[in-house]
Parts: structure tokens; sequence; C-alpha cells
């Protein structure tokens, strides 16, 4: 006669209904699915909210480095929350390399140069530069102190990897 709770795994109310279980959609899963389409409309769409939004938090600063602040809006800290699953998937194109960070976003490859090199990301002057910066200085990297032997082989590999991208005068995309 008492009333009780049926305890099931979440993994298995959420499954689909084909399959003859409950089929209740995961919100969790699914809201951070719809703030990384935020993201994605912010980087890859013009209108008025993404104005508003790049002059009040991003400020010229790349989506790799924007971090949570009391000030900011409670909805802008949740996107931020979730910001490392949108990076993670988010692929930059090089156009004139100027909105692409060179050590974090991922434009040359299948990672970031900060995963692919971390020894030479760690003594780097410039962690936080543009591919635009660094192709004008014809890939030049500098750093904090003298390389290794074992170190000196890997500005060569990154080297010979950069040499095969060039800057356009287009504008940079995000996919």
């Amino acid at each position: 006669m008492k009333k009780k709770y049926h305890l099931v795994k979440w993994k298995i109310i959420t499954k689909p209904k084909k399959n003859g279980d409950l089929g209740i959609k995961d919100l969790k899963r699914r809201n951070r699915s719809l703030l990384c389409k935020w993201w994605w409309k912010l980087e890859h769409e013009e209108g008025v909210w993404q104005e508003i939004v790049k002059k009040k938090y991003l400020k010229n600063n790349w989506i790799s480095h924007i971090t949570q602040k009391p000030s900011n809006s409670p909805v802008w800290n949740d996107l931020i929350k979730i910001k490392h699953i949108y990076v993670k998937g988010r692929v930059m194109r090089l156009g004139n390399g100027k909105s692409i960070d060179f050590w974090h976003d991922t434009w040359c490859g299948s990672l970031p140069l900060k995963e692919r090199f971390p020894n030479l990301y760690d003594i780097c002057f410039d962690q936080k530069c543009s591919v635009h910066t660094i192709c004008y200085c014809n890939w030049r990297l500098f750093f904090r102190r003298w390389l290794s032997e074992e170190l000196q082989n890997q500005p060569r590999k990154l080297h010979d990897m950069l040499f095969r991208y060039k800057t356009n005068e287009q504008a940079d995309r995000v996919t």
C-alpha cells in the first residue's frame, strides 16, 4: 500500500523505445548539445546578439582563452562550462590566420599544437599568439631557454609541418 520509487539506472531509462525501453531523453546531454550549437552560431553566423556577445565577452580574445568570471551572466558562464566540448570538435581552416590561436586551436592536423608539442609549448615565449603573427616571422618561435639535444628535433618537425601552410587574404573559417 505504500508508494515506492523504482531505482533504475539512467542509461537504461534513456535507451530508445524501439528496443523496448522507456525512451526518456537525456536532458543533460541535450543541453550540452544545444549550448555547443550556441558556440557554433556565435562563431559562424552574423547577427545582433553575436555582435553584442563578441563586444561584451570576447573583446578580441580567442575562445580558448575565455574564462569564467563572477561578473559574467549565468548564461555566459554556462556556455563557458561546455566550451571544452565545443573546442574539441572544432577545426579552423586557415585563411589570413588572424583569428586562429597558434597553440590552442586545431588548425593543422587533428590536435592543437599545444598537445602535439607540449615540451615546446611549455618553454615558448609566445603562448598566446595568432597563426598570422608566427607566419609573419617565417614560422620562427622563440624559447625561454636553450633546447636540449632531445628537444632540438621537435622544432624541426614543427617547422617541416608548418611550411606546408600558407596564409591568404581570406578570413579564417570554422568547421
